[in-house]
């Protein structure tokens, strides 16, 4: 497969979530990921695996979803849109679909396009038709979903040292109690 070499100068990032390599996507990105959700859907067809990390904005050609190996048809009646693997992840109710290694192959804690820690909106607000304007409730969202990111990213890794200071607070009361018993 040949394609042209596009440079991505990540004009679709809003902002890097913390503690890994997925970011925040600016509104006019999560609503053109909004349109092609919609587009595919209508086609009897998903696009699992659909993560910003399956993004590049190129200076000329603009946004790119790149990883299309897996679109995939709907072997059956189609869900909502809004309750679709493009949307969803990977359905563990679903085992025969072809699945990515990776990211998308953990259900639902997989981190789409879609999720409100991305976009800042839920997803059934950005999917709705007519397109809601989302650009206001965004910023806040993904602010506030940053912000609660990087509270758990301090408490999980501060968990290790409050351990160690409390083991070595107990070995302290236990060597004293030792000393006072001799």
């Amino acid at each position: 497969m040949l394609s042209p070499r596009y440079s991505d100068t990540r004009a679709h990032v809003r902002r890097a979530l913390p503690d890994g390599p997925h970011v925040q996507l600016t509104p006019g990105t999560s609503r053109a990921l909004a349109r092609l959700a919609r587009t595919v859907h209508e086609r009897g067809s998903y696009l699992l695996d659909l993560t910003p990390l399956n993004l590049m904005s190129d200076a000329v050609e603009g946004l790119k979803v790149i990883d299309w190996e897996f679109l995939q048809e709907f072997p059956g009646e189609r869900p909502a849109l809004a309750d679709s693997p493009t949307v969803l992840g990977r359905d563990d109710r679903s085992p025969d679909v072809d699945t990515p290694l990776g990211v998308s192959s953990y259900g639902s804690s997989v981190l789409t396009a879609f999720s409100p820690r991305v976009t800042g909106v839920p997803s059934r607000l950005l999917l709705a038709w007519p397109a809601r304007p989302v650009a206001l409730l965004a910023e806040p969202g993904m602010v506030l979903a940053w912000l609660l990111l990087t509270l758990r990213t301090a408490v999980k890794r501060s968990r290790p040292r409050v351990v160690r200071a409390a083991r070595r607070a107990a070995r302290a009361v236990v060597a004293v109690a030792a000393r006072r018993g001799r």
